[in-house]
């Protein structure tokens, strides 16, 4: 998967479609590793939490498999919590979620 932003600049923009580019100004391709940290730190910050089962689909393993050991110390410590649908922050962990998520990556 890739991530990119197009360009600000709507001269730079257009020029860019006119010669027949895409208007990036910057694009990364992103490692497996990499878009499972992006798809945890975006599910934990929506109120529902993560999805589990979208989770499995995308990356073909369950959220446990790759992060059983952080959510094991974040459970213990009162930051996170999980249901048979999501794993999500608590209040305490949406407080420190910066932290939190930066166990993820």
């Amino acid at each position: 998967m890739a991530r990119y932003t197009n360009y600000e600049d709507v001269a730079s923009y257009i020029a860019s479609v006119a010669r027949g580019e895409l208007p990036r100004a910057w694009e990364e391709n992103q490692t497996p590793e990499q878009e499972r940290a992006d798809t945890v730190m975006m599910g934990l910050r929506l109120t529902g939490g993560l999805d589990r089962s979208a989770f499995q689909r995308r990356f073909g393993h369950p959220f446990e498999f790759f992060y059983g050991n952080q959510l094991a110390i974040m459970e213990r410590d009162g930051l996170m919590e999980e249901s048979d649908a999501a794993v999500f922050l608590t209040e305490r962990g949406l407080l420190l979620s910066n932290w939190v998520l930066a166990e993820f990556i």
